[in-house]
């Protein structure tokens, strides 16, 4: 578990490190397979999607897609990639890192279900996917590509479980069984660019560890660093989306946060 800080004084925003605490040990990073709470919470500030889910209010917005998907028939939809995304190891998001991220994920257990609508999703050109569904004009379209967490086509199913790589605001620095650390991804080109040093979860799964490192009562902020100017009315150290979390089948946070600025 852990807490949350902030001041909605935008002077005040950026520079210093986030850190949070998690009940929960580390498993498989796999953004693929993992229902680890602590391996989804930190997957989503370092590995997109196409789209993204602002989990405020549920709406989806572009992470590595440009626009809405374009409709070439009712079954039949086509995406652009972001001009000039990369990995922070530096090399370009194709397209085929798309349909092989889709091709993990789609086989696996955890988000299998997910995509019974799909028919397929194929590579058009280097920056273009074309994806096909069974559903006509299926609605949920950009929320199930939001499941699919993009990351190199070349990575294996063992790296990615211990540490994968990703195009968003943020990068693995090291993950250890005691604590994760986040750091810039400098070769982030989007929208929501990495503001502070860097992000530290500690991993307090003895209860008696906990309360010395929890910081007092405070407000809290966006469970996404880089949506993080969206500051949510004071509730204490509790999580404020437990309830929707549960009927929408959403792994509930288990991370608060707790932000200080560097002196």
């Amino acid at each position: 578990e852990g807490s949350a800080s902030g001041s909605t004084d935008s002077a005040n925003r950026g520079g210093g490190v986030i850190t949070a605490g998690s009940a929960y040990a580390p498993s498989s990073f796999d953004p693929a397979s993992t229902g680890s709470a602590v391996g989804l919470g930190a997957n989503w500030h370092v590995v997109e999607g196409l789209y993204g889910i602002d989990y405020h209010d549920y709406s989806t917005f572009n992470e590595l897609a440009t626009d809405d998907p374009k409709s070439v028939d009712d079954t039949t939809f086509e995406v652009t990639i972001r001009k000039g995304a990369k990995f922070s190891d530096g090399t370009e998001v194709t397209a085929d890192d798309v349909v092989a991220s889709y091709t993990a994920c789609a086989a696996s257990a955890t988000y299998a279900p997910f995509f019974q609508p799909f028919e397929s999703i194929e590579a058009k050109d280097a920056s273009t996917v074309t994806v096909k569904t069974k559903v006509p004009n299926f609605s949920l379209l950009k929320d199930r590509l939001a499941i699919v967490r993009v990351t190199p086509a070349t990575q294996t199913e063992e790296d990615r479980a211990k540490q994968p790589i990703g195009s968003g605001p943020w990068m693995y620095d090291s993950i250890s069984d005691t604590e994760i650390t986040l750091v810039p991804n400098p070769e982030y080109n989007g929208e929501y660019a990495a503001e502070d040093k860097k992000i530290q979860y500690s991993i307090l799964t003895d209860p008696t560890a906990r309360p010395p490192r929890m910081p007092p009562r405070s407000r809290a902020t966006s469970t996404r660093s880089r949506r993080s100017a969206k500051v949510l009315r004071p509730r204490g150290p509790r999580c404020p989306l437990p309830s929707r979390c549960a009927r929408r089948a959403i792994p509930s946070c288990a991370l608060r946060w707790r932000r200080s600025t560097l002196t």
